[in-house]
């Protein structure tokens, strides 16, 4: 299995509003057919922001066929182009090979 690993720091306007981000997040994730499993977690907002990552995101990935599916997602890209582009100030990424 591979996981992808996302971390995403919002522009300070839009930190108020990582919950509900988050679950737009996820519900793209689950809706796409070559994501085995995915999870959004976001910081407390009543906790300081300065250098701290706002939303943790895992996909859960079957297998590098899966990986290739999900990296040339048209519905993927679009939201990433449209929702989270604008709203992200920063953002770092890893894939790993995990144990199933």
């Amino acid at each position: 299995m591979i996981r992808r690993v996302v971390l995403l720091r919002l522009h300070a306007v839009h930190r108020a509003s990582a919950a509900e981000l988050g679950a737009r997040i996820l519900a793209l994730l689950r809706s796409r057919p070559m994501v085995a499993g995915a999870a959004v977690a976001h910081r407390d907002p009543a906790l300081p922001a300065e250098g701290d990552w706002d939303l943790l995101v895992t996909v859960d990935l079957a297998d590098e066929a899966a990986l290739a599916a999900y990296q040339t997602d048209e519905v993927h890209a679009a939201f990433v182009r449209e929702v989270l582009a604008p709203r992200v100030a920063a953002r770092e990424s890893a894939s790993l090979r995990v144990a199933a």
